[in-house]
Parts: C-alpha cells; sequence; structure tokens
C-alpha cells in the first residue's frame, strides 16, 4: 500500500508512505502520513522487503529517514529476545519528495524481496510506475499572469518603465529573479 501524491506543486514538498505487510493486519491501512489517497498493489510479501523511491528523469528530489530495508514479518521475532521490539505488524517507509520541474513525470516504487533461510536470496524486484503531474501553484501562476501584464501596459507607461527600470535595475533585479528561479519561472 502507498499513497504517494498524483497531483504535486513545483518546489513543494510532500509526504508519501509506503507499507508491507500482511493483508489481515488490522493497522496496516490506519493512519498514512500524507496527502495522497491510498493505494494498494499486488506484492508477494516475504520475510524482509526493500522499498526505493526512484525518480525517473531526475524530476524530483527524493529523501527518506526510513531503513531501505524492513523486516516485515514481524512474527519471526516470536520466542527471540527481539520480540518486544515488534510491535508493529508491517514495514514502513516514509519519503519527502520535492517535484522541481513543472509537467508529467514519473516516478517508479521499487520493491525487493529478500528470502532468509540456507544463504541469503533477494527475488527480482517489483517495479511499480507511478504517474505525477506537476503545477505551479495557483498563487504563482496569478503572479505570472499579472507581471506579463504589467510588462505590456503601453507605450507611455512602458517608455517610463524602462528608464526607471533601467535605472533602479541593478538594486531590485537580482532578488526577484532569484526568487523566479527558485520557483522555475526561469
Amino acid at each position: 500500500m502507498e499513497n504517494i501524491p498524483r497531483k504535486m506543486t513545483i518546489n513543494e514538498r510532500v509526504v508519501a508512505e509506503v507499507r508491507l505487510g500482511k493483508s489481515q493486519a488490522a493497522k496496516l491501512v490506519q493512519g498514512f502520513v500524507g496527502s495522497g489517497l491510498v493505494a494498494e498493489h499486488d506484492v508477494a510479501i516475504v520475510d524482509a522487503m526493500s522499498v526505493q523511491l526512484v525518480a525517473l528523469g531526475g524530476d524530483f528530489d527524493i529523501h527518506t529517514t526510513s531503513p531501505q530495508e524492513q523486516l516485515v514479518r514481524r512474527d519471526m521475532l516470536e520466542g527471540t529476545e527481539f520480540a518486544r521490539f515488534g510491535t508493529q505488524e508491517f514495514g514502513q517507509w516514509i519519503f519527502f519528495v520535492t517535484p522541481k520541474t513543472k509537467g508529467a513525470h514519473k516516478l517508479a516504487l521499487r520493491i525487493s524481496a529478500n528470502v532468509n533461510g540456507h544463504g541469503h536470496a533477494t527475488l527480482p524486484d517489483r517495479v511499480i510506475p507511478i504517474d505525477v503531474v506537476v503545477s505551479y501553484s495557483k498563487w504563482s501562476a496569478e503572479l505570472a499572469w499579472r507581471m506579463a501584464k504589467l510588462a505590456g501596459t503601453g507605450s507611455v507607461t512602458g517608455l517610463f518603465g524602462a528608464r526607471v527600470g533601467g535605472f533602479t535595475g541593478k538594486y531590485w533585479w537580482p532578488p526577484v529573479e532569484a526568487w523566479m528561479k527558485a520557483r522555475g519561472w526561469m
């Protein structure tokens, strides 16, 4: 199960969560972190699982504080000294995702199953494509429209603005330009 938002706003960080565990785990579907709708995928669950969220094309900054490989089947701890650590019945991965460019982009959720027994083996990865649409915020689109409107307000105002702007632009333009670049407008 995951709740990766399918719609995001450029340069605004979102939180996404992935959970893997037994489908009958009561808390598996409760209290997801983040704002996306919960989506379920058919994934085989084994003792230990690895999850990565990958930006295809580099259009996102993705960070996590969750360990990549986690024990998913906590019942394996019963009867051991580690049983007291196995209170959560599922693996949980939290990702912080910041879209860097506007448009339609792809993320990939890469899930690996690690089988322990006689040695250590990794089953083939399951890759789940996630389509994401990234847009400007309403406020930034409104500001860009107003700035474009101001730029073309007529010859007299334009001439006056060009003279004043040419004289004072070295003072006000660098911070405005940096602000616009940070929002992906330039």
